[in-house]
């Protein structure tokens, strides 16, 4: 059974009933099929740029009905559990991506989302994967400096005091 729109840009194709903890898209492979995006950090949003990238690139989804699909369940991987510290990077990383692939594919066909008409994907940063990416280096290091450590301090002493003030 062909998809004919996409549920929405954050979920897989379809939701898998409960006994399943995901689902899963099955391709043929062939140079048509793009690898991976290696600039997303560590684990989450990889699978969904993935199907983001076919789906702008024009390829079409059925669901695959009598068949079967046997997964081999495996430990969480220590990636998961750091997840959470590296979830606003790569929201943004997709952001920058859904633009950068909808520029790309500009006038091929994709398969439309649901209840909405062509969406503009526009980069809502104005910088690309790499500049962002520099930019969180940049101030992680910033952030490591004595300097910054020092500065912090005061700043966190100065609104001590100033809330201290405010109270008599």
């Amino acid at each position: 059974m062909p998809y004919t729109c996409w549920a929405n840009t954050q979920q897989q194709p379809y939701r898998p009933p409960r006994r399943l903890t995901r689902s899963f898209v099955i391709v043929k492979k062939t140079s048509a099929v793009p690898a991976f995006y290696t600039r997303l950090q560590d684990f989450g949003k990889n699978r969904l740029e993935w199907l983001t990238h076919l789906r702008f690139s024009g390829f079409h989804f059925a669901l695959l009905g009598q068949s079967w699909l046997y997964h081999l369940r495996h430990r969480q991987s220590s990636l998961a559990e750091r997840y959470d510290q590296k979830k606003d990077i790569n929201g943004k990383i997709m952001r920058i991506r859904e633009a950068e692939l909808s520029e790309q594919y500009k006038g091929v066909w994709r398969l439309p989302l649901c209840g909405v008409s062509e969406q503009a994907y526009s980069n809502p940063y104005g910088m690309s994967v790499e500049q962002l990416l520099e930019r969180e280096e940049r101030e992680q290091q910033k952030s490591q400096s004595p300097a910054y450590k020092r500065d912090k301090e005061i700043m966190e002493k100065f609104a001590k005091r100033k809330k201290n003030k405010r109270k008599k």
